[in-house]
């Protein structure tokens, strides 16, 4: 497993569950077939900012900034939508192209910058064209990975 998805693993069981102790969180963590150090997990934690916070109850749990609340909704939106909308996913040189069907780029394209994704370095959307600027070629490959993901598609 690599970080990200560790990263990701963590997010989901403090979303799901009451963890009081990264103690706590590292047994969940196991359960799940994850061993992992208290050391990568503080540093994990403290990379996605997790916070302690009294939950309704009184009891004292790790708790997300809302920053990855709001981008996790926003990628199961951009999942809805890419289920519904999105006709294909292309590079051309440093540019991803996302087609889609009419009336639904400008949407898309907004929830895109919303993600914060370090290789984008500007969207530009029009009726049913979603343009997403990258850096550097691989990195509009990679987006066009990730763009796939969400989507759901291996492939074009």
């Amino acid at each position: 497993m690599n970080k990200k998805e560790r990263q990701e693993k963590i997010c989901a069981l403090i979303r799901t569950n009451e963890v009081r102790t990264q103690k706590e969180l590292r047994e969940l963590l196991k359960n799940q077939g994850y061993d992992v150090t208290p050391a990568t997990i503080s540093r994990d934690m403290q990379e996605i900012q997790v916070r302690k916070e009294y939950s309704p109850n009184g009891v004292e749990s790790y708790h997300l900034p809302s920053s990855v609340k709001e981008k996790s909704s926003t990628i199961q939106k951009l999942q809805q939508f890419f289920s519904e909308a999105i006709q294909s996913i292309e590079v051309s040189g440093i540019f991803v192209i996302i087609r889609t069907d009419p009336g639904n780029a400008k949407a898309i394209g907004y929830m895109m910058e919303s993600l914060e994704w370090k290789q984008l370095a500007g969207v530009i959307s029009g009726d049913d064209n979603c343009l997403l600027l990258c850096k550097t070629e691989s990195e509009a490959e990679k987006v066009k990975k990730k763009c796939l993901e969400i989507w759901g598609k291996d492939k074009n």
